[in-house]
């Protein structure tokens, strides 16, 4: 928190020594530019809106600019945004960058922003057509970085689900390798390395190499990490999927929910395996609608110092395998911020989600998943804590 504030006065003072200059110049529209960014990680999303509002108008005099282009995938990515909005927004920006920097790794970034969209739209071929131009800029210019990783990784996921095996398999091997260098060996991408192996396994299941499938799931089971709940899910994930070891999987997703209590997603397979299994079911229930009033209510504001020293490991990174510098105002690589706003959205997702696979309401209406406003969020947490008599933040409810 100390260093995000440093930050955001730092470039506050830049803004007001180049207001001092030059009021309407692209200096004044970088400023605010970042100065949204670090907002938009703070959750602070009204300022953030604001702070973009004001460089767009400074940088739209300037519509062919690389900071205009900055400035458009900011606005595009703020949450609640109109998709059809954002994706003309992303699509401006790629221009500028095809006229401006072709081979830009801040294109690999806007390309990936109009992938998701797209594949959200459900409009799986264009998606590809984006993720093809963003690989080849890669493999040229930044073959081992993580923006490789990242679009292999996007890019095999849409190629399962079209059923194109080989060259879903293709890229995801790829990444693999990459992670698996030295360098990445240093970084905390083991996640990422086992999210890989998981959908390594679950093509190799649709296309009836079961052997190959079972070798990949073994990795991610035989990993001793203690403390990284997102692997205890994973890992809980595979054992449902083969369909035994039912109450192996629930155990996982109790350590994962030891680790950590406001993991939403292990709440919701625990709850969804014991209702299958006819045991627990109202209790899950009652443990599922805690675990989503505590996450909603955590602040994450800390976080954003993790993504700031991510974001020197990434400087550093193409530094070393590029020889290339970051500017300082450039398209941030997508990654999912542990922001107010970004946990909400997920958890807006996982509630539809338990609606319509598990009938379960607990009446969170769409004030209580606003980023902006946080009264009915702790309306509930208050009403809860008293019909209960114990406090949301006793871990040992």
């Amino acid at each position: 928190q100390g260093k995000n504030d440093d930050a955001l006065r730092h470039y506050r003072e830049s803004l007001a020594l180049e207001r001092d200059v030059a009021p309407r110049s692209l200096r004044v529209a970088a400023c605010l530019c970042n100065i949204g960014s670090i907002l938009q990680a703070q959750s602070n999303l009204k300022e953030a809106r604001q702070s973009y509002e004001q460089a767009f108008d400074i940088s739209k005099t300037s519509p062919d600019s690389l900071i205009h282009a900055a400035v458009l995938v900011q606005k595009g990515s703020l949450p609640g945004g109109e998709l059809g909005a954002s994706l003309a927004s992303f699509y401006r920006a790629k221009w500028i960058y095809d006229e401006k920097a072709p081979a830009s790794l801040d294109l690999v970034a806007i390309c990936r922003h109009i992938g998701e969209v797209l594949i959200e739209q459900g409009k799986h071929n264009e998606a590809e057509i984006v993720y093809r131009r963003a690989y080849r800029i890669c493999a040229q210019n930044a073959p081992t970085s993580k923006y490789m990783t990242s679009i292999c990784d996007n890019f095999g996921r849409l190629l399962h689900e079209q059923k194109k095996y080989k060259r879903a398999l293709k890229l995801i091997k790829y990444a693999m390798e990459v992670l698996e260098e030295p360098f990445h060996r240093s970084n905390p991408n083991q996640l990422d390395y086992y999210l890989l192996k998981d959908l390594a396994s679950r093509v190799y299941t649709d296309m009836g190499k079961h052997g190959d499938a079972y070798r990949e799931e073994l990795c991610i089971l035989q990993d001793s990490s203690e403390n990284i709940a997102d692997i205890w899910f994973l890992k809980g994930q595979i054992y449902v999927r083969n369909g035994k070891h039912f109450n192996e999987a629930i155990r996982m997703f109790d350590k994962a929910l030891e680790i950590n209590p406001g993991h939403v997603s292990a709440s919701i397979a625990k709850v969804t395996l014991e209702k299958q299994q006819g045991e627990s079911f109202e209790r899950g229930k009652a443990d599922l609608e805690r675990r989503f009033l505590r996450a909603a209510n955590i602040d994450h504001e800390a976080s954003l110092q993790q993504d700031l020293e991510e974001e020197a490991q990434e400087r550093k990174r193409l530094f070393e395998a590029t020889g290339k510098v970051l500017e300082d105002v450039r398209v941030p690589p997508p990654r999912k911020l542990k922001t107010m706003a970004s946990v909400l959205q997920e958890l807006r997702k996982e509630y539809k989600r338990v609606r319509e696979t598990l009938g379960v309401d607990y009446g969170f209406t769409e004030a209580f998943f606003d980023p902006t406003n946080d009264q009915e969020r702790k309306r509930r947490k208050l009403d809860y804590e008293a019909m209960h008599k114990r406090s949301l933040d006793d871990r040992t409810w």
